[in-house]
């Protein structure tokens, strides 16, 4: 729910105030970055049983899920649990912070598990995979109309995946789940403003 703070302020800014948009926008994010360093810092370090450095010591992809037996051996020179000790596995880490990245993001968009089927992830990720090609087929259009709803969107997806992408995806897909809306919405926003001549051309080859 958070995540709509942001999204929503963008959108107003955005509909709003569009020649200034990026005025605003600039000066809201450097002061919402170190509002939000000093915020997550606080929450942090006051404790919690949530540990920023295990999921880079067992290479875990699904939370709670290791992919390695033997876990590495990472030492941070500043508190683990902060922006710091997580910039500093990003920086001096980064090889393993990379293929963690991109094995989370390919859970999380594509949906995938080892323990399903063969049947069940090729059946799952065509589906999702499917509405990423139509959002790419009308990515024009979807830029040109509907500015503030399109961004508000993508915001949100945009914001979790970058939380999966630091930390893991969930077990049985609810972080995808929780945007698999705004995922909806922008593959119908893109197909109705898709340019009509292109679409009777392509019915048309179809045909023949």
């Amino acid at each position: 729910a958070i995540f709509f703070i942001p999204a929503t302020f963008l959108f107003i800014i955005i509909k709003f105030f569009p020649k200034r948009a990026f005025k605003i926008i600039t000066v809201s994010s450097v002061i919402a970055i170190v509002g939000l360093f000093f915020l997550f810092n606080f929450s942090l370090g006051s404790g919690g049983e949530f540990d920023f450095l295990l999921p880079y010591q067992q290479e875990i992809i699904i939370c709670g899920v290791p992919t390695i037996s033997v876990p590495h051996h990472i030492q941070i020179p500043v508190q683990k649990n902060s922006i710091q000790g997580l910039l500093y596995v990003v920086v001096e880490h980064f090889s393993l912070f990379f293929y963690l990245s991109i094995k989370r993001l390919s859970a999380f968009f594509g949906i995938s598990r080892g323990y399903y089927s063969l049947f069940h992830n090729v059946f799952a990720s065509a589906y999702f995979y499917f509405i990423y090609l139509v959002i790419l087929f009308g990515i024009k259009n979807l830029l040109k109309r509907n500015k503030a709803e399109v961004w508000f969107l993508i915001t949100n997806i945009f914001l979790m995946a970058v939380t999966v992408m630091l930390s893991c995806d969930e077990w049985h897909n609810r972080f995808i789940l929780s945007v698999l809306p705004f995922i909806l919405l922008l593959g119908v926003i893109s197909i109705s403003n898709s340019n009509k001549k292109n679409f009777v051309e392509l019915t048309t080859k179809v045909q023949e």
